[in-house]
């Protein structure tokens, strides 16, 4: 039995290169939609929350394991000492020989009042014993409402400079580029009525 052979006429270089643009363009329109996504994201998860009037705090250390974990994104509600009780987690603004130390977020182990102000013990959740020193809450401080994992890597990372040139300077740069192309692109001309009745006879 005879087998049947199609020919298939090699395309030309000129679609082969039309469609190479058209997958590139789709390629790089997809990558400005996932950076802009995810910096819309983050500007929501941090900046909303403190225009209405709570605070968004990044988690950079593991004391609180699951609580709070490494890389979330904490949204938060001032508190006074006296609505502050055992077992609430809190953000501990401490200071060594003058100098202001990085925020931690524990929970309250005890209290204890003294001279007119709270002194706390705190612990970390994921720590094996408590923190050596306790603290004098003498003002508000920050307890957690709820919890977004991982969002602090995306935070973290869109400060930096390699950040700023994923969400910022790529997407705008595509953006202006295809704003120009759309005002400088030749448009397609529209066939005259002659034509029309031409093609149509």
């Amino acid at each position: 039995m005879a087998e049947a052979f199609f020919y298939r006429p090699s395309r030309h270089p000129r679609d082969l290169l039309r469609r190479a643009r058209r997958r590139l363009s789709v390629l790089v329109k997809g990558v400005v939609a996932v950076a802009l996504i995810a910096l819309a994201t983050t500007l929501a998860i941090v900046a909303v929350p403190r225009i209405l009037g709570y605070s968004a705090l990044v988690v950079r250390g593991s004391s609180m394991g699951d609580a709070a974990p490494l890389g979330s994104v904490v949204i938060g509600r001032s508190v006074s000492p006296a609505d502050v009780g055992v077992g609430d987690v809190i953000l501990i603004r401490a200071e060594a020989n003058g100098q202001a130390l990085p925020p931690v977020l524990h929970r309250v182990v005890s209290l204890e009042h003294l001279d007119g102000e709270l002194v706390v013990g705190t612990k970390g959740d994921a720590n094996a014993s408590a923190d050596p020193e306790r603290y004098r809450l003498d003002r508000e401080t920050i307890s957690p409402l709820f919890v977004v994992p991982f969002v602090g890597y995306l935070v973290g990372f869109a400060a930096t400079p390699a950040g700023w040139v994923l969400f910022s300077a790529i997407p705008g740069s595509v953006i202006c580029a295809l704003w120009i192309r759309s005002i400088w692109a030749p448009r397609p001309r529209r066939a005259s009525v002659g034509e029309r009745v031409a093609a149509r006879g």
